[in-house]
């Protein structure tokens, strides 16, 4: 299973990842794909979805090209983050 977590024209790195998760606004147990977005692109729901399949292909994931998709925003040291994952997989924050 795979999520996606996009940073607004920044690239999350791995202490920035790792305080998401601990806040609670990952979901533990997915395979996350980071990458940088512009701030139209993440308000893009369709760039997102594709971002995402393309995610999930990638890792192997072929059924998650057609997963129902829940697209969230968090914030991480006052940067902004959109958290792609399929739904049904709840985060804990």
């Amino acid at each position: 299973m795979v999520g996606l977590l996009a940073g607004i024209n920044f690239s999350p790195n791995p202490s920035e990842f790792q305080a998401l998760l601990d806040n609670g606004d990952l979901v533990p147990g997915l395979q996350y794909v980071t990458i940088e977005l512009t701030k139209k692109e993440a308000k893009n729901e369709k760039y997102l979805t594709s971002m995402f399949q393309g995610a999930a292909v990638k890792q192997g994931w072929f059924q998650g090209v057609n997963a129902k998709l829940t697209i969230k925003k968090a914030k991480i040291n006052g940067k902004s983050v959109v958290i792609v994952y399929p739904t049904g997989f709840a985060s804990t924050g």
